[in-house]
């Protein structure tokens, strides 16, 4: 986004402190002066005293420390003593879910729901997408933002145009092209075509949401478009608020062929993006997401889409700020201090916990 922070000493400091926490990683394997820092729990008397990197059973590193008076603090650690507060360098998926259907579903409309617990400020910069896949290949993502903007001019590579900031608001986006043909603008709505996450268009509308329960849905349009010889159809995003009764559309893509398919394999994420912060300051709540619902191309009625496994993701790298469970076909987010987890197993650079 447009308006980040000045880099000041903090700031500074972080970048300093990261990398050197990186180089105690890449060490020599002969060295017996050092060893690799690793994630770990530290207790006494069966509380948690600290979760975070470790060297030579010392905390050294990202850790948060947990203090008698019921008190935490989140930063960077060296030798057992605490040297200063975490820098959040965005964009950060403080937790992503990884979770897979029964099988790939070709779809008229598929919906999901996200109930959003706690108010979450307009000045924040936080992104909360339950839809991350592909359809027919195509990798896409959408959800809704607490800050958004784009350009209401579809030719803004072409000719000098006006960047618009909309605030609270819907985003769907593609990746795999960046032809101005392939969306369609929501009425007041705004777009982007860009390459700076790779090659990718993008639809975006205001959407004031608040605490409450909102419903989004993919659509099939049915409408069609010619693409590089291929032909594509249009897919719509709208949300439903079930508050205020009313429905808005995000605007549509497009995605080749005629039968769309969403894949079997999806994420869901919380994201922080845009502005480095102290980690004390990023936003606190609770979402949650799921009750899948679609309709099946001839079929009037719409059926749950029950999910078959699911993983929470968390980077090594970052302190624990956020957790999900999974009950009755909802994934429940929390965010905004710190967890002390104990996992299932990990990736190199990922601890992961099964959550079905």
């Amino acid at each position: 986004m447009k308006n980040l922070k000045k880099i000041n000493l903090s700031i500074i400091c972080f970048l300093l402190l990261n990398t050197y926490s990186i180089s105690q990683n890449e060490i020599d394997p002969d060295n017996t002066l050092e060893e690799k820092t690793h994630f770990t729990i530290l207790e006494k008397e069966g509380k948690t005293q600290y979760f975070g990197q470790v060297y030579k059973n010392k905390r050294k590193g990202i850790g948060t420390e947990f203090l008698n008076n019921g008190q935490t603090q989140t930063g960077y650690f060296e030798n057992d003593q605490f040297l200063g507060e975490y820098i959040v360098s965005p964009p950060w998926h403080m937790v992503d879910i990884d979770y897979n259907f029964t099988n790939d579903i070709e779809f008229e409309k598929i919906s999901v729901d996200v109930n959003i617990k706690n108010k979450i400020s307009k000045d924040e910069f936080l992104y909360i997408s339950p839809l991350c896949s592909e359809i027919n290949g195509i990798q896409f993502y959408a959800g809704i933002q607490t800050q958004c903007g784009g350009y209401q001019n579809s030719l803004h590579n072409e000719e000098k145009s006006e960047y618009y900031e909309i605030g609270k608001a819907l985003i769907f986006s593609r990746w795999e092209t960046r032809d101005i043909k392939g969306f369609q603008k929501a009425p007041n709505g705004v777009c982007e075509s860009s390459g700076y996450e790779g090659d990718f268009i993008s639809v975006r509308n205001s959407f004031e949401w608040d605490t409450g329960t909102y419903t989004l849905s993919l659509i099939n349009t049915h409408e069609t478009i010619q693409l590089n010889g291929e032909l594509h159809t249009f897919v719509e995003l709208q949300a439903y608020d079930h508050q205020n009764h009313k429905t808005v559309s995000c605007g549509k893509l497009a995605f080749p062929g005629e039968r769309l398919v969403l894949d079997k394999r999806n994420f869901m994420f919380v994201e922080l993006y845009s502005e480095l912060t102290k980690i004390s300051d990023t936003p606190k709540g609770t979402v949650s997401m799921g009750n899948f619902n679609y309709q099946a191309p001839g079929k009037g009625a719409s059926s749950s889409v029950l999910i078959e496994e699911a993983f929470a993701l968390y980077n090594k790298n970052k302190p624990q700020w956020a957790r999900a469970s999974f009950e009755k076909q909802l994934f429940k987010f929390q965010f905004g201090r710190p967890y002390a987890r104990r996992y299932h197993w990990e990736y190199e650079n990922l601890y992961v916990e099964t959550l079905k």
